[in-house]
């Protein structure tokens, strides 16, 4: 018999599993890079959710510990411009879900007096609209520029 029969042969043997060095490396490659992938995700999202929690703060809204759950975060934005929380219903009818959503980041970015031209950019790219979410919870030349029947009663 040749090497490869002989190799085909033990791996069946062995019940169809063989290990070697190589797959070994490559399992524990995609442990790391699976784990790289996660904290990276999660990371994003902390920072995500601390942006959303600064800018209800700053738009005066009650319950701003919904910044923290990863779907209610939408009810943030949606009260900032002073809709209903109902209206996350309409993400769920195709196409109507689009319109609706840039319809109402354009009102969200322009609550706090964002220019238009940074609006359309981070409709382009995704990494501009977090800048400016960023941008618009952590800058103090950033105000919200609006009001709303969510804000807190002083």
């Amino acid at each position: 018999m040749n090497l490869n029969a002989d190799i085909i042969k033990e791996y069946y043997m062995k019940g169809g599993f063989c290990m070697n060095s190589s797959s070994m490396a490559g399992i524990m490659f995609g442990i790391f890079s699976s784990g790289l992938i996660l904290a990276l995700f999660v990371g994003s999202y902390l920072i995500q959710a601390f942006a959303y929690y600064k800018i209800a703060e700053k738009a005066g809204l009650e319950n701003r510990w919904i910044a923290f759950i990863p779907v209610l975060q939408v009810i943030i934005m949606l009260h900032v411009i002073d809709k209903s929380a109902w209206n996350i219903l309409l993400m769920f009818i195709p196409f109507v879900n689009v319109v609706f959503a840039i319809i109402w980041y354009y009102q969200f970015f322009k609550a706090f007096g964002l220019e238009t031209i940074l609006i359309v950019l981070s409709f382009i790219i995704p990494f501009v609209a977090l800048g400016l979410l960023l941008y618009m919870a952590f800058s103090e030349n950033c105000l919200y520029q609006g009001t709303n029947r969510y804000q807190e009663s002083l």
